[in-house]
């Protein structure tokens, strides 16, 4: 038997966060949700910019289904660097889960938001990406 721990939030935002991951979280495990409730979970979620939820948000840019990853790559553009989404972007482009055809749509959402961010580091994701057009 393991305790959970108790998270105690230290500011208003702190406990924005906490209640928006858990009401995130119960419509992840509902067994009963669909993706479009998924899709929607994320978009929620994502309305609070704090350092919880990104860390929350950035598996979904490497697994499951491609809809929610393409969605949580479009809710992390809107985080405007506060917290800083934008090595999780990279590391989501680069990770082996995105390389496939079927994952298309998820890279060219990272590269829109990392696009959307301004984020000096598409650039080279961008280069790759037309290299890899042009062979």
């Amino acid at each position: 038997f393991h305790a959970q721990e108790q998270q105690v939030p230290k500011t208003l935002e702190d406990a924005r966060a906490l209640e928006a991951i858990e009401a995130f979280d119960g419509v992840m495990k509902a067994s009963n949700s669909t993706v479009d409730d998924r899709v929607a979970a994320i978009r929620r979620v994502g309305r609070v910019k704090h350092q919880r939820v990104l860390d929350v948000l950035a598996p979904y840019l490497n697994s499951g289904d491609v809809q929610l990853r393409i969605t949580a790559a479009r809710t992390l553009s809107t985080f405007d660097r506060k917290p800083n989404p934008v090595a999780v972007l990279v590391d989501a482009y680069l990770n082996e889960a995105n390389q496939s055809h079927g994952t298309l749509g998820v890279r060219v959402s990272i590269l829109q938001a990392l696009g959307m961010l301004k984020a000096a580091q598409a650039t080279p994701l961008i280069e790759h990406a037309i290299d890899l057009v042009m062979a």
